[in-house]
């Protein structure tokens, strides 16, 4: 594309703004050197990159303010720049710097540092400054001439093995199961007070452990308006936007207008190469339970109404989760012609279930409760105030098809909640043919989908009015 015209389609597309960001402070920040470190070799820092560098990188009495720095953001969208910008800095600003770099795999990781070393090694700017390079397979090592070092690990137990270590990447986190990197990464680094670890990533999967909890802790410290120890940006779709939403693409892509244009994402989405799932998880950033969903997201964005009300006569659905970790509470009841569906509540544990389902029964109208009498929640019917309608193993089964067909077919009107969209995402079937239901073994919380399927299947036989009630 001419740079006229990538200037002009710039100004079309507003910058995208992270969902959650670290702010910045009025500390100094080495940001602005890496930038013009990245211009020497032919980089010009995007605005996101640009931004992650000046908050990450803040520093006082000349040690980084975050000991940890999490970036989340959709594939192809630069964070292999940003990584490379940023340990080519690190490597000259400091003499001595031990730089170790692992990826989703050893020769993943293996791969991208050798491009890393080509690339450098081309570059008339930095290349006189490489005093060698040692290619042989398992001692992979870039030297500088200051002394700084950078070396490739397979992400294991041994990654930080007799290194002291300056600044630690895990690039492509969201492959990894476990977090054994982090117990030899960590270590390695505790003697040496300007150390960093950077965790880099697409959004991962239910069993991206290592990342999963590092999300979380990066969310809770922004939360917290903390302003040390740990850095966290992340840019991705928020669940109320339908995949293939141009705007859902302009809240997730910071490269979208600079190096990846509109027109070639909806070819990708249109073209169906990829699993629903996986699109999303690549493209918007979003978790995914698996790769294969049962009910595919734009059927599931299709019922999504944020005005949604859920009418009289209103029937609850309940479920938990058979480890019993979890509960859910969703309303279902007419919406003018089609069956209005909000979750009320979910939450960890399960104590609170009976006595919030009570509480509710004191205070509004409730045609009746619903439960799946195959699942945990069975067992709490005497608890509850009010007579509940138990769904056999055969009635969960025809709950299930039609829940199904009810999204499939748009006749929902779904308040929109991360949680319902994360379970309905999770939902696998159990059984063969045409008499199937929700799984519940060996999938993530899905106790939401259940209790709005049991809520649902009661519901289409008690048309109403819509007068919202909650």
């Amino acid at each position: 594309m001419p740079q006229s015209d990538r200037a002009a389609k710039l100004r079309e597309i507003p910058e995208c703004a992270a969902r959650y960001a670290t702010p910045r402070t009025s500390r100094k920040s080495y940001g602005p050197a890496v930038a013009e470190r990245a211009l020497s070799v032919g980089w010009r820092l995007m605005p996101w990159q640009r931004q992650v560098l000046d908050v990450a990188l803040e520093f006082e009495n000349g040690l980084p303010a975050y000991r940890t720095v999490v970036v989340t953001v959709p594939r192809q969208n630069g964070k292999t720049t940003l990584l490379w910008a940023l340990m080519l800095w690190r490597a000259l600003h400091f003499p001595k710097q031990e730089i170790v770099a692992t990826a989703q795999t050893g020769q993943e990781a293996m791969e991208k540092w050798r491009d890393y070393v080509l690339f450098m090694d081309e570059q008339d700017a930095v290349s006189p400054l490489i005093e060698n390079i040692r290619r042989s397979n398992g001692t992979e090592l870039l030297r500088w001439i200051n002394g700084s070092r950078h070396r490739t690990r397979a992400p294991t137990a041994k990654a930080g093995h007799g290194l002291t270590i300056d600044l630690a990447i895990i690039d492509e986190a969201w492959a990894l199961k476990d977090e054994v990197v982090l117990q030899t990464f960590r270590p390695a680094m505790v003697t040496r007070p300007g150390a960093q670890l950077w965790i880099v990533s697409t959004a991962g999967t239910r069993d991206s452990m290592l990342l999963k909890r590092h999300v979380e802790l990066g969310r809770e410290a922004i939360e917290a308006g903390k302003s040390s120890g740990v850095c966290y940006f992340e840019w991705s779709a928020p669940e109320g936007l339908a995949p293939d939403d141009v705007e859902a693409w302009r809240q997730a892509m910071p490269a979208l207008g600079h190096t990846i244009d509109e027109s070639v994402i909806r070819a990708d989405y249109e073209s169906g190469a990829m699993t629903a799932s996986e699109w999303e998880r690549a493209y918007l950033n979003r978790w995914t339970e698996q790769d294969n969903q049962v009910v595919t997201s734009a059927a599931w964005y299709q019922c999504l109404d944020p005005e949604a009300a859920p009418g009289n006569p209103l029937w609850l659905g309940i479920d938990m989760t058979p480890e019993r970790d979890s509960a859910a509470i969703v309303a279902a009841g007419w919406y003018g012609d089609r069956v209005g569906i909000e979750l009320i509540a979910h939450h960890s544990g399960t104590e609170w279930l009976s006595a919030r389902v009570n509480e509710i029964l004191d205070q509004h109208e409730v045609a009746g409760i619903v439960i799946d009498g195959t699942g945990p929640a069975a067992a709490i019917t005497d608890e509850i105030n009010a007579k509940c309608t138990v769904l056999s193993h055969r009635g969960i089964q025809h709950a299930s098809a039609q829940f199904y067909d009810a999204i499939l077919y748009h006749r929902l009107a779904v308040r929109p909640h991360e949680d319902l969209t994360r379970s309905v995402k999770a939902a696998r079937q159990m059984g063969n043919g045409d008499m199937w239901r929700w799984g519940r073994k060996g999938t993530s919380d899905v106790c939401s989908l259940i209790a709005a399927t049991a809520a649902y299947y009661q519901c289409r036989a008690n048309k109403g009015g819509t007068l919202r009630i909650w």
